[in-house]
């Protein structure tokens, strides 16, 4: 294990213009111009000068004057700065924007799908609600009980001293959308054209969960009304893709062998296609990447397999047929991709910490030179679809200037225990599978 490792991108998006990019603790912007570092969330005070020196060694690189660089955050909205941030009550799995772009739609673990807003009201910030502990004496008393055993319990429970009620943690006020009895895993909200009106459009709410099944239900404020089941899937589902030009399909993985395409409205397979590789028993699909083709009206399907180092692509018709391109070898195990639209291109997101093809092996190779992001040209040649690695200055600045080390501040003695601790975080997604019952015989 590398002590310098450093922590990979786990997500990567572009946004107007800016690569925006989560590692371990912290968000990092970056400029499309030169890939110098915009900000760092939260920020590192011992390196304020380190990065003052940068950026004006960027500045000299960099398009316009200092001052009217932008600088955004997590949850800003237009390029608006804000540190507000929304405490939730549970585990969120997925984040989506309502149409208006002033909404944020989010589904937790838990089964809830929620919504509250994205900026905060006239005061500068969001309104929070607490919730009252509860103390609860019991109904029973001592001439309904009549056994001893369930009489001393009875007793001890009355004698023991009401606490002080005290108010939870304050979390954001949210208005509960829809709410399932099982494990969410993914979601996203779907707009499409309306059939009943040529200038309308309705939206959808689409939910994934462990128990092999996708929900469609109505947008707000008609989320109870569920329209369709998506039914097929024999494992659990990890991720949901729907190409942006192609509103009317679905593409998703977990589990199974096979990624599906839907047509989602009305809860029908289009298509299947097994991407199970050889050798291999079980899979677990990451993620799913729908990307446009210039000139074209074909669509573009990345998947990235849990702890490989290979990306599957994919070509989708608007009729719902996929058929399977050529893929390309990255230099470390896949975590997530991101499109650039102006550069025909796609940034994909490697671990640089653990050997490709393994969720547990660390590199011990401190000779490499780190690679965090990898760009590719996406083109369309003779009917199929290409990837060319590009030399891209903004990458090449991006990877050398790294991120947070892994083992900062911890003991050597811990470093075994700090490698697996986040071996399980970053390659947990085999732990949805459900375990075999065994025969009671």
């Amino acid at each position: 294990m590398l002590p310098t490792a450093q922590y990979p991108f786990t997500c990567i998006r572009y946004v107007g213009g800016i690569i925006v990019a989560s590692a371990g603790p912290n968000i990092y912007t970056f400029s499309t111009t030169d890939g110098h570092k915009i900000s760092t969330w939260p920020e590192d005070k011992s390196s304020v000068s380190n990065e003052a020196e940068t950026n004006e060694d960027s500045a000299e690189r960099s398009e316009g004057p200092p001052e009217k660089r932008r600088k955004i955050s997590p949850t800003s909205a237009e390029n608006k700065p804000t540190n507000a941030w929304q405490p939730v009550p549970r585990k969120p799995c997925a984040v989506a924007f309502s149409s208006d772009g002033y909404t944020l739609i989010c589904a937790d673990k838990g089964g809830d799908v929620f919504s509250m807003p994205l900026l905060p009201g006239e005061s500068g910030e969001f309104e929070l609600v607490s919730r009252t502990r509860k103390f609860t004496k019991p109904a029973a008393n001592p001439l309904v009980v009549h056994s001893k055993r369930n009489l001393n319990s009875l007793r001890q429970q009355l004698s023991q001293k009401i606490p002080e009620i005290t108010p939870a943690a304050p979390t954001a006020k949210r208005d509960v959308l829809s709410g399932q009895v099982s494990t969410l895993t993914d979601m996203v909200y779907a707009v499409v054209p309306s059939s009943t009106s040529a200038s309308g459009s309705n939206a959808y709410i689409l939910t994934a969960d462990r128990d092999e099944q996708i929900r469609v239900s109505r947008g707000p404020p008609q989320t109870h009304v569920i329209e369709a089941y998506c039914l097929g899937h024999e494992s659990f589902i990890s991720t949901l893709c729907i190409p942006s030009t192609l509103p009317h399909l679905l593409v998703t993985g977990g589990g199974d062998d096979s990624i599906f395409v839907w047509d989602w409205r009305n809860g029908q397979i289009l298509h299947k296609v097994s991407i199970l590789p050889e050798g291999k028993d079980q899979i677990v699909v990451r993620g799913i990447w729908a990307v446009e083709i210039t000139g074209s009206s074909l669509v573009a399907i990345f998947v990235a397999i849990d702890g490989s180092r290979e990306l599957l692509s994919f070509v989708l018709e608007a009729n719902g047929l996929i058929a399977p391109q050529d893929s390309i070898q990255a230099s470390g195990n896949i975590l997530d991709v991101a499109s650039i639209d102006e550069n025909d291109s796609i940034l994909v997101s490697v671990d640089s910490c653990h050997e490709p093809g393994s969720i547990k092996d660390w590199r011990s190779n401190s000779d490499e030179t780190l690679v965090l992001v990898e760009e590719y040209i996406v083109r369309l040649q003779d009917g199929k679809l290409v990837l060319d690695r590009a030399a891209s200055q903004v990458v090449n600045y991006i990877n050398k200037q790294g991120t947070a080390n892994i083992l900062a501040g911890v003991d050597e003695s811990s470093w075994p225990k700090s490698q697996k601790a986040f071996s399980e975080r970053l390659y947990g997604l085999h732990n949805l599978r459900k375990r075999p019952t065994k025969d009671p015989k």
